[in-house]
């Protein structure tokens, strides 16, 4: 499939955008989601499985190969780079071509990534022209316990500093979303 076969095809007028931190209860979820990187780590608590997967994290990709299979194969449609393509094309994964500066092209042509996976889903989600979008599990790295990484885990041993990096620039994505939604038109909740 690609990303162009997509385009104002939805469901419902609202959709979930997922985020990794750590309270969110998938059980409450009703309609389609989008959920990022390593969220198969609550698939044990509920029977809840997002429609739609998105992982263009360089470090998840290399690192977690499992898991982001496990979150394909509970998907209907999956989007990873366009490089990642060879390790984890399938035929329900879509390419995307990555683009680390804005643009006014269409995201066929490259989706615009910064600080974290959800603005990519979320400007799937105006693509696939749904009207709302809430935000659930965004913790913005402030959360108990690191986004369902374990205590062992290489990502629960970043520096203070790097978390601190971390953070903010995770609000500052959050901050670029809103504008992004405000320029088409979408409605964004959080809760």
């Amino acid at each position: 499939m690609r990303l162009e076969d997509l385009k104002g095809v939805h469901q419902y007028d609202n959709v979930y955008l997922v985020g990794n931190g750590d309270c969110v209860d998938a059980n409450t979820l009703k309609n389609p989601s989008f959920a990022t990187n390593l969220i198969n780590r609550i698939y044990p608590q509920t029977d809840w499985r997002p429609k739609y997967y998105v992982c263009t994290d360089t470090f998840v990709l290399d690192n977690y190969k499992d898991e982001v299979f496990e979150n394909i194969e509970a998907c209907e449609l999956a989007f990873v780079p366009v490089e990642a393509m060879p390790k984890y094309g399938r035929r329900n994964v879509v390419p995307l071509i990555i683009k680390h500066e804005p643009s006014d092209l269409p995201i066929t042509e490259g989706i615009y990534s910064y600080g974290t996976t959800l603005f990519l889903a979320l400007q799937i989600a105006e693509w696939m022209k749904y009207e709302e979008a809430t935000f659930v599990n965004c913790d913005l790295y402030f959360g108990k316990q690191l986004h369902f990484y374990t205590k062992d885990d290489v990502m629960n041993k970043l520096s203070v500093e790097e978390l601190g990096r971390r953070r903010w620039r995770s609000i500052l994505a959050h901050y670029k979303m809103n504008q992004y939604a405000n320029t088409h038109n979408m409605k964004l909740t959080y809760r």
